[in-house]
């Protein structure tokens, strides 16, 4: 039978974690998936354990190795390379529950068509509390704007996608010297005439690690300034709401000095929001240059 979803994995030397992902994999009562694993540049034993693993063939492996260019760049290539209807990511400090696969493929029988851009779910830490706020009661289906914004569903929240539509998104764009394009630069392009259903239970049990980025979201910032002056830039382009496209234009003003690129004065569409918000914008960018220079003393 020809699977209907991908798993896929981004990784960068994490051979010591991706056991557990495996694992979880094995233990799915619907196999019905590929898992593809998007090698990163790993230095590590990665590759040598990936190979082992298609040996056993327990679990469907599509490998691919790639130069390190950023988990944004991989993120791309998953969605490039994928030819199941949907897909959806596990990284790899991450491990998927035994009904994982069965839940999302038998919810999507019964509600999925091609008016939506897949499913949105919470995510659980290995305690089983909830990462993310609570789903809005009574609410079967929202864009990714009105999940975000209108409902202001915060924190980490898991993400299936229909191929087809993410395909659409323009790949993120890839700075020199620079690792990182936050997700957020792509969710903001996502056609907000086609919701994502609401499904209200978990399937990933997600662990945080000390060098992930969720832990290192300041020193991100200071590592990847353009990636993140990307995201502020689709915030302020396709927000449909003032708050989000309010914050993503102090934050495109305040990258974009650090940056050393003026054109900003050039680039914001809306001239009100322009003069109304750029003494915000410079006042954030000596707050981010504080941020930095106590970050480099550490």
């Amino acid at each position: 039978m020809r699977p209907t979803i991908t798993v896929y994995t981004a990784t960068y030397n994490r051979a010591h974690l991706l056991p557990q992902v495996y694992e979880s994999l094995c233990r799915q009562i619907n196999k019905n998936f590929v898992w593809l694993i998007v090698d990163d540049g790993s230095t590590d034993s990665t590759c040598d354990l990936v190979q082992s693993w298609i040996a056993q063939g327990v679990v469907r492996i599509q490998y691919l190795y790639k130069e390190n260019g950023g988990v944004h760049t991989a993120r791309d290539l998953a969605y490039e390379t994928c030819r199941t209807e949907l897909i959806v990511s596990c990284d790899s400090d991450d491990y998927l529950l035994n009904d994982a696969v069965e839940q999302i493929l038998s919810f999507w029988e019964q509600h999925g068509s091609d008016r939506y851009a897949g499913i949105f779910l919470p995510f659980v830490d290995t305690e089983g509390h909830r990462v993310c706020g609570k789903f809005p009661k009574g609410v079967t289906e929202a864009t990714y704007q009105e999940f975000s914004y209108l409902y202001k569903v915060s924190g980490d929240k898991q993400t299936v996608l229909r191929t087809s539509v993410i395909a659409q998104v323009p790949p993120s764009p890839v700075f020199l010297g620079e690792t990182l394009v936050p997700e957020a630069y792509k969710w903001n392009q996502l056609p907000n005439d086609m919701p994502f259903l609401l499904l209200d239970r978990a399937i990933c049990v997600i662990e945080y690690q000390g060098d992930g980025y969720t832990q290192n979201v300041q020193r991100g910032r200071v590592q990847n300034p353009n990636g993140f002056r990307a995201m502020y830039w689709s915030m302020m382009m396709y927000s449909q709401y003032l708050r989000p496209k309010v914050k993503g234009t102090i934050g495109y003003i305040a990258f974009s000095l650090i940056v050393k690129d003026c054109s900003f004065m050039k680039e914001i569409p809306n001239l009100f929001l322009l003069v109304l918000l750029l003494a915000p914008g410079v006042i954030l960018y000596w707050y981010r240059l504080l941020q930095y220079r106590r970050l480099r003393e550490q």
